[in-house]
Formats: structure tokens, sequence, C-alpha cells
């Protein structure tokens, strides 16, 4: 553990980019100086990085849309839509793009994953696979 102001208060240490490998190094090499405990590989924990995050709008549609799959599994899309209605959502269709309002959102979400789209297999294409392979 160290302090990230030096004594004199005029320099704070930033954390940039890998500065922490170095930290690490020099941590590891005081520790076998002192002959004590260095860790060697250490384990470096998961999913903590958003353990204090709010859920945010678009987790409540993808959770609304696995209750949907598990209460009523659709025929095909359109019926998943319909389905989508009844539990208050609203469907907007503009030529190829099929965009919802779930309950709540302020804004309606296109069907499309990426970076400001819904996760990775909420999208048209990955649904109506998820759809077609609960037919067969």
């Amino acid at each position: 553990m160290f302090n990230s102001v030096n004594l004199d208060c005029d320099r704070k240490f930033r954390n940039e980019f890998m500065s922490y490998k170095r930290v690490e190094e020099i941590s590891n090499r005081i520790s076998a100086e002192h002959n004590l405990h260095v860790i060697e590989n250490p384990n470096l924990s998961k999913g903590t990085k958003n353990r204090y995050k709010k859920p945010t709008k678009r987790d409540g549609f993808t959770a609304l849309m696995d209750k949907v799959f598990a209460a009523d599994p659709p025929k095909d899309f359109d019926d998943f839509l319909k389905q989508l209605e009844k539990n208050g959502c609203k469907i907007r269709r503009r030529g190829k793009t099929i965009s919802v309002k779930p309950p709540g959102a302020e804004r309606f979400f296109r069907f499309k994953s990426g970076k400001k789209g819904l996760p990775d297999g909420y999208d048209e294409e990955s649904l109506r696979k998820k759809i077609a392979d609960m037919q067969t």
C-alpha cells in the first residue's frame, strides 16, 4: 500500500497506462529483498468493476425480453413483438429498422448490438435465430 501524495504535497501519483505494472515490480523487488512473500500470479478480481452501478433501462429491457421468452416462447419474431407490446412496450417500424420503447424508458431502442445498442445476443438477427431454434 502506498500514499498517492508525497510528503511535500507537491506531487501526486498519476495512474497512467500500465503504470501499476511498474509499481508492482517495485513492490515485488522490495518484498524479495526483505524475504517477504511475493505474489507470482495475482488473481485479478472479476466483476467488481460495476459493483455499484445502477441497472440501466437497457438492463431492464433485456430482462423483460428474457421474461417473455421464458413465459411463452414466441412462434416468430412478429409474435415476440406482440408479446412485448402486451408487456407495455411501444413498437416503432421505420423502413427496415424496428425500435422498441420499454415501459419507463425515455427513448426507443433499436435491435442492434454494440457500444450504444443492446448486449450481444439481443440484436434482431440473434433473436430471430433464437426463436427459430426454439421451434425445432
